[in-house]
């Protein structure tokens, strides 16, 4: 039997243990609101042991308690900045002269946080911190791992193996056809999920492959340059919201509420490969946003494959320089299947680890009336 001493001395253990964990969660949003407001990446700051023994206030321990980060209000999260955030200051240098030089003050922070996990909620989406357990493990991997992902619909898929398919908007009939193609074969034949920027073109078309196979379930992500509440382009609203339908997963860095910008392809894009252990090229331009994913998939590390026509269309360049360059060219879906299922096993050394048990998550895990919701 445990003493009363004792046992007052582990529940203040484990009181010590919670707020630690907490305060990571805070940081760690804090410094992504902060981040996703002056459009630059800084990695997360280590907090010192000393920031760690300071109690958070009961306030925000009991407001989080209730529902998480949405429960906190404009009002909570100053009091946070304000108050139990000053034992931060030393970690947060970097990110108050960041915000400062672009006049960006407490209560636009404090709204930003508000608006962001409220509407997240509202949404019914959820927040993934590079702390969560269902943060995709190779995208931890990477240089700039974003600090925070915001999703909506089926967070398993996170965990999962999975392949980016990428490719020109003006790809060629040929191109397109194949990446129909794929998604079909892939959906209804392979455990590996596909990743795609959702883009006009082959990154649409490899979905609306899987769209159209028999499977009534698909393991499908689609990764936004903008918040997801504006899901861009338009034209292919009817795809994302069948891809959350069929068991899909829309996937975005940015704020909830945050329109794209053009800048933002190009940082999606090290997501969409970085989730990845292998790119499929469809169809690369020269100087195409294909191309440069191709290269960041490189530099992160990962395999390169490339869709070869065999033709000399112009659209195809990029295609074709990235053959030269050594990427190892598939003339077809099954052909691309073969080479993953020789190259990849639990060994590999992207997934060494990840492929037992990917994704410890229960089966109906936040999942309410067929939407899916991390609670």
């Amino acid at each position: 039997m445990l003493s009363n001493d004792l046992r007052a001395d582990l529940r203040d253990d484990l009181r010590e243990d919670l707020q630690a964990d907490l305060r990571d969660e805070l940081l760690t949003a804090i410094t992504h609101v902060g981040t996703q407001l002056i459009g630059r990446w800084f990695p997360l700051p280590k907090i010192t042991e000393a920031s760690r023994r300071e109690p958070l206030s009961q306030r925000i321990l009991d407001l989080h308690s209730k529902g998480g980060l949405a429960q906190l209000d404009q009002e909570s999260w100053i009091e946070l900045l304000e108050l139990d955030m000053s034992s931060f200051r030393p970690c947060l240098l970097w990110l108050e002269g960041a915000l400062r030089a672009r006049k960006i003050g407490i209560s636009i922070l404090a709204e930003a946080a508000t608006r962001h996990f409220q509407s997240t909620a509202a949404g019914f989406g959820a927040t993934i911190s590079i702390h969560s357990h269902i943060y995709p493990p190779l995208l931890r991997q990477i240089s700039r791992p974003p600090l925070c992902l915001s999703i909506l619909g089926n967070p398993k898929i996170l965990g999962n193996d999975s392949i980016a398919v990428i490719g020109s908007r003006k790809g060629s009939y040929e191109s397109l056809r194949a990446s129909i193609e794929l998604g079909m074969v892939f959906a209804e034949t392979s455990p590996w999920s596909i990743v795609s920027g959702g883009a006009i073109g082959c990154d649409i078309a490899v979905h609306e492959g899987m769209l159209a196979s028999r499977m009534d379930s698909i393991s499908a992500a689609i990764v936004f340059a903008g918040g997801l509440h504006n899901q861009f382009p338009k034209c292919n609203a009817r795809a994302f919201h069948e891809v959350v339908e069929r068991g899909g997963v829309l996937i975005s860095e940015r704020l909830w509420f945050q329109d794209v910008l053009p800048r933002d392809f190009a940082s999606r894009n090290r997501i969409v490969s970085g989730m990845c252990g292998a790119t499929a090229v469809m169809a690369a331009a020269p100087r195409s946003g294909s191309l440069i994913t191709a290269h960041e998939a490189l530099e992160q590390g990962r395999d390169v494959y490339v869709f070869d026509t065999g033709d000399d269309d112009v659209r195809l360049e990029g295609s074709r320089q990235l053959i030269t360059d050594g990427a190892l060219p598939f003339s077809s879906p099954h052909e691309l299947l073969e080479y993953l299922c020789e190259c990849y096993d639990s060994d590999n050394e992207y997934y060494g680890g990840f492929l037992d048990n990917p994704c410890q998550v229960t089966d109906n895990f936040g999942t309410i009336d067929g939407e899916y919701q991390i609670n």
